[in-house]
């Protein structure tokens, strides 16, 4: 089955019994760690970089053509990258590590596109974990104007003083309408 998806079996790695589920689970969770790891030595000369991770999710039947975006957009732009996520429910984690600012704003550009193009497939631009401060940019490409001034207002029947987690989801500058 995996040669017949363009897979090579002796480049996969499968889990059946417990040891080889842990020794997965370990790997998947030293991941992000790693990519971490290398944005905080980047930023050490490029103090303005952050990672760019995606967390988009798409339907079931547009899996194959977010991952073939993916794969294009990266070989020919020549990021260095880190792909891993949860396939099965369509939601991969793309990051790109930008070695400098003309990276970091190039990849800020195509992980944009990328979100356009996810809505477009009825998909989302965050699966998983949130859209916190660092993404605040794609929620407009997701909600409308009107929908997002409706995110606020409910946001401030719960928090007059927008004392909670300041930044996050509407970003610093927000302004009531």
């Amino acid at each position: 089955m995996i040669t017949e998806a363009g897979g090579d079996p002796a480049d996969s790695w499968f889990a059946f019994r417990g040891p080889d589920m842990v020794r997965l689970k370990e790997f998947r969770h030293a991941a992000p760690v790693c990519v971490n790891e290398r944005v905080s030595e980047i930023r050490k000369s490029h103090s303005t970089i952050t990672k760019l991770g995606t967390d988009m999710s798409v339907p079931d039947s547009r899996l194959d053509e977010v991952f073939a975006m993916y794969r294009r957009d990266l070989a020919r732009e020549g990021f260095q990258t880190s792909l891993f996520g949860h396939i099965g429910n369509n939601h991969l984690h793309c990051n790109i590590i930008p070695r400098d600012e003309e990276e970091y704003l190039r990849g800020k550009e195509l992980y944009t596109r990328w979100a356009e193009e996810v809505v477009r497939m009825g998909g989302s631009v965050s699966a998983e974990h949130g859209i916190g401060k660092l993404k605040v940019w794609l929620l407009q490409k997701l909600y409308s104007e009107e929908d997002l001034q409706a995110m606020f207002e409910l946001k401030r029947l719960f928090d007059p003083q927008l004392r909670l987690n300041p930044g996050n989801i509407f970003g610093y500058n927000i302004q009531e309408k």
